[in-house]
């Protein structure tokens, strides 16, 4: 689909400002990404009782602590995570590498410490490098693409996924609606 930015002002003016955003090194982003947390932190309460309002959960009950893991707190560690890559030029340090008995390479990339080990218990994420490709990072920033804007448009049960599918386009502005 596509989409005029001529008829929604705010889109226009988000253009009009791609390329100067695409220029910006991963370090001079950070300043845009440290307030989105902490405003999730700010409205964190508002955020949980809103969402289980709207499901129908009391918010006191078992059933709220999905919404705080899903909703705030996915936010919160998600932009954590954008802002650790953020701070070493966006090829952070893999936590653990390994190799498969072929060669290939495999990042392991999460649990990143010992709080990930525990909230995320049993869960990892890994990159698999596919064979004979170097383990670079960041080629978003090497290699970036025409500036434009992308726009996430939100919907679901996932009430973080938005803002942080919106957060990780970090070569392009966003305009979100949730």
């Amino acid at each position: 689909m596509t989409l005029s930015t001529a008829t929604i002002p705010e889109l226009e003016r988000l253009h009009q400002q791609a390329s100067h955003w695409q220029n910006l090194s991963p370090r001079q982003r950070i300043p845009y990404l440290q307030p989105i947390k902490a405003l999730a932190r700010r409205h964190a309460t508002e955020w949980v009782n809103l969402a289980c309002q709207i499901k129908g959960i009391d918010p006191q009950g078992v059933w709220a602590g999905e919404e705080w893991t899903t909703g705030p707190l996915g936010l919160i560690l998600k932009l954590d995570h954008y802002l650790h890559a953020l701070r070493h030029g966006a090829a952070p340090p893999v936590p653990r590498w390994r190799t498969t008995p072929s060669g290939q390479a495999i990042a392991e990339i999460l649990p990143r410490n010992w709080q990930e080990r525990l909230l995320w218990f049993g869960v990892k994420a890994e990159v698999y490098i596919q064979p004979n490709q170097s383990t670079s990072q960041g080629n978003a920033y090497r290699n970036p693409p025409p500036p434009g804007v992308a726009v996430v448009l939100g919907a679901g049960n996932i009430t973080s996924l938005c803002l942080a599918d919106a957060s990780i386009n970090w070569w392009r502005p966003i305009a979100w609606h949730c």
